[in-house]
């Protein structure tokens, strides 16, 4: 029995030993000033909208050889990033008016991240070739292992994603504006606006990504639809949302019955009546870099 107990203990010790070996992050550091007349009481994000129009194509793919290629335009966006490393809605909160400018730092903060991290390692054929010592889930090198500062403190994108936008928000579109640099993600919008017209935005990016057939596939005929591996994986969003806000029956339904309410709220050719059923399938998602051209 004793002998069974120390090597159960060394067995813990040893993959303890891995995990914190693992989880060991790579952290970038932000070493560039301000962009130029930063405001001293807002916070502002033309410099990284002004470098999204001029390499962000029409079909939201990003030029990212170009951005390398056009000279000081990377160092451009890293002096945007020195604004997200020094400010934030928790540490500067009057340089943000309203909750809606607080969220829209935290989206563009986001995707100025994803683009840097590709851009300082471009060439890259995916995300998912930025590895962990030991890479136990797809993107984990990617996702988890890098950390950027952002308003002081340290943190990774999927630690940026959950705490500062889904959890704090619990408004599922959120899913629709945040790229993570591959081709089955969400496009790139070079629009990036704040306040009142966030709202908006995040309808219109809704609206898009439902309506379009590489995202929401539904045959009528035999009654099938297949969906992008997005709203598999965020499901309990999705349902939530619909059950508060969208569902107006009695009956209790199923997670996937709420996620189907919630994606015919926004398509504009409805799906089968509520009491058809609907077999949902989930397409493979395409990890390839978001590469304009390709």
């Amino acid at each position: 029995m004793n002998k069974i107990i120390i090597i159960s203990i060394a067995l813990i010790v040893v993959l303890f030993v891995l995990w914190r070996f693992n989880t060991q992050s790579q952290h970038y550091a932000i070493d560039v000033p301000l962009p130029e007349n930063f405001p001293e009481n807002s916070f502002a994000h033309q410099q990284f909208e002004q470098l999204l129009k001029r390499f962000v194509s029409s079909d939201g793919t990003i030029q990212y050889q170009q951005w390398l290629d056009e000279p000081n335009a990377h160092y451009q966006l890293k002096q945007y990033l020195a604004a997200v490393a020094k400010f934030s809605p928790e540490n500067s909160h009057p340089r943000f008016a309203s909750d809606q400018d607080e969220l829209a730092y935290w989206i563009y903060s986001y995707n100025a991240i994803v683009i840097h991290l590709i851009l300082s390692n471009w060439p890259l054929e995916s995300v998912t070739d930025i590895k962990a010592p030991i890479e136990l889930v797809k993107g984990m090198g990617f996702f988890y292992n890098q950390k950027f500062i952002v308003g002081g403190k340290s943190y990774n994108l999927y630690e940026l994603e959950q705490q500062k936008m889904i959890k704090a928000n619990a408004d599922p579109r959120l899913h629709f504006v945040l790229n993570c640099g591959s081709k089955s993600c969400p496009p790139m919008r070079p629009s990036l606006p704040v306040g009142a017209e966030l709202t908006p935005f995040l309808e219109q990016a809704t609206h898009d990504f439902i309506n379009d057939i590489n995202n929401v596939k539904f045959d009528q005929q035999t009654g099938k639809i297949k969906l992008s591996m997005i709203f598999k994986w965020y499901i309990d969003d999705f349902s939530q949302y619909a059950l508060n806000h969208l569902y107006q029956g009695n009956s209790p339904i199923s997670q996937e019955q709420s996620l189907l309410i919630f994606i015919d709220f926004y398509r504009n050719e409805k799906l089968l009546p509520a009491t058809t059923k609907i077999d949902v399938d989930f397409m493979s998602y395409q990890w390839d870099i978001n590469k304009s051209g390709t």
